[in-house]
């Protein structure tokens, strides 16, 4: 994975998800602070699929 990937997904999760949800900002705050991109943006991207449907 490009750091750009995980990076714009975290931008349209952080707008998508602080409509419905505060929990995104700890999310965020978990993904920046771990730095494992690929592990956190994988986990990141089921919840917004779920939020979503």
């Amino acid at each position: 994975m490009d750091d750009s990937a995980p990076s714009f997904l975290v931008n349209i999760q952080f707008r998508e998800r602080r409509q419905k949800r505060r929990t995104s900002i700890l999310v965020l705050c978990i993904m920046k602070r771990k730095g494992t991109a690929g592990k956190w943006t994988d986990v990141a991207f089921r919840h917004k699929n779920q939020y979503i449907e």
